[in-house]
Order: C-alpha cells, then structure tokens, then sequence
C-alpha cells in the first residue's frame, strides 16, 4: 500500500499536500497497444500492474468479468484499471483506435496512490480537455518514436495519472479511504508529513500536530473520511512498505529501523500477524 522509495529528496510544506504526494509518484509505464482494434481480448489475471484504455476513435465495449458490469466507452474516452480486475474488451465490426498501457508502480506510496482512484475509472474525455490533450500526445508519441521516446512517454502519462487524481477529488469519484482524505487539506498535510518520512517516530498524536488539529478530532476525521483509523493506515503503511523491503532482499534489520519498529523480529511478528488485514501496529503508534 504505502512506501515511499529510498533517499526521497525533501519536499517543502508551502506546496499543497496533493503535489506533495504526487511528487512521490515513481512508476514505470509500458505501452502494450497501440493502433487499431477488432474483436475482443480478456485479460483475467489479476497480477498485473494498472491498466489505462484510451479509446481514440470509435467505440469499445467492456464487460467485468467478476461482477458482469457493462460499460460503452465513446472516443475519446478512457477506462482504467488501477487495481488488476478481470474484464473483456470488445468492439463492433467496425471496430476502435486504442492506446492500452501499463502503468506499473516502483514502490507502494506509488501504488497506493495509484489504487486510490476509481475502480475502474471511466472518463469522457470530452469533458475533460487536458485529459484530452494528454491522449493525443501519446498518440503522437508513440508514432512518431522520436529521441526521448521513453521518458515523454512516462512523463505524459505521470500527467494523466495526476490529472486523474485532480478530476477524481473535484467530482468526488470514491467517497472513502486514501484519496478522499487527501482532498480534505488538514489530514492531507499529515499523510504527506507521514509518507515522505515513514520511519520516523509518528504517532497520532504527532500526525494530529501536523494537521493542525487536536488528537481526537484528528482520528475522529481521519476515521470519518478515510474509512480507516489512523493506527490502521500506519500499520498498513508500515506492514506493506516492511514486506515490500524484505521481499527486495534489503536487511531485517535496515527495514525495520527504516519504517519505524524497534527490531526486524517486531516487524516480522506484525507482517506475519497481520498478513493482508489491516490492523494496529505494535511499532510506534499510540493506541
């Protein structure tokens, strides 16, 4: 869920708490479709990274393979997948110009960042005029290969990632957890503080300070808009970021001190305990 990549440089608190924490945005991207499209294609497996459909021309048809939704995508348009779900894409015989893409996160602050938007996230393009102008300068790029292809590409796409964040909080597209609390700007400030030094002794008390609120009306808040307590987004948080380290081959030790708890068996014990749940930490929080 939440780990921020090492050595991150210092971001200044005069910046709002979202370009703070789209700062700490690192992923790679990797264009998988590009062109003309007639037929169907499923992709079922559910390991794969985030999945962004843009339909440039004509109209495409997708089906959730999981719960049977139906949806009709005009161009231009867009329909993600932040979180890997099982869908089918089809279109008519006359078919659709598509630009299909992975956006694969390099940590978990990244991906946590990623995941905290609609799922899937469908888009008129239309409606959305920067979007809009992102797509056709992938398109553009990606025809016309120029030097530089790589980073523009990543470059516009960290655009449309955080363009989707902006269209997401100004319409309210997800009524809880992650991003709806970033919209609010005093727990924002205190996920940035948290996210960009996760290892540090925070507790909520001390994320209550840096929102500029009082304790319990931090966690009250907190619990309110996120639909998670405070001690459960630390102890996701630290869980995720400490089994993402180990699993890297980064010492026990070093990952510990690096998300806050006082050994690599504490840590262990917590990650092992806790397996895919969100629970209280034992590290630093304060219950």
């Amino acid at each position: 869920m939440l780990s921020p990549a090492a050595r991150r440089p210092h971001i200044e608190d005069t910046a709002d708490a979202l370009s703070r924490l789209i700062r700490l945005l690192q992923f790679a991207t990797d264009v998988f479709h590009t062109g003309g499209f007639c037929g169907e294609a499923v992709y079922d497996r559910t390991d794969t990274p985030a999945q962004f459909h843009f339909v440039l021309e004509g109209c495409l048809h997708v089906r959730d393979l999981a719960g049977g939704t139906q949806l009709r995508i005009d161009a231009p348009g867009l329909i993600a997948f932040p979180v890997a779900s099982p869908h089918q894409l089809s279109s008519g015989a006359e078919g659709c110009h598509l630009l299909c893409c992975y956006v694969r996160p390099n940590d978990a602050v990244s991906a946590a960042l990623i995941h905290a938007l609609p799922q899937p996230m469908r888009l008129d393009l239309r409606l959305h005029p920067r979007l809009a102008s992102l797509a056709q300068l992938l398109q553009l790029e990606i025809s016309e290969l120029r030097p530089g292809h790589d980073e523009a590409l990543n470059l516009y796409l960290r655009s449309v990632v955080m363009e989707a964040m902006r269209v997401t909080l100004s319409e309210g597209g997800v009524p809880t957890g992650l991003l709806p609390a970033i919209a609010e700007p005093r727990l924002a400030r205190a996920i940035a503080a948290f996210l960009e030094r996760p290892g540090a002794h925070w507790t909520i008390a001390a994320l209550a300070r840096t929102a500029g609120m009082s304790r319990s009306a931090f966690a009250a808040t907190f619990a309110r808009v996120a639909a998670m307590t405070p001690q459960q987004f630390l102890s996701a948080a630290r869980h995720d970021l400490g089994a993402r380290l180990l699993a890297q081959g980064v010492p026990a030790k070093a990952v510990a001190r690096t998300v806050g708890y006082a050994s690599a068996s504490s840590l262990a014990r917590s990650i092992r305990q806790a397996g895919r749940h969100v629970e209280p930490s034992t590290s630093t929080v304060d219950q």
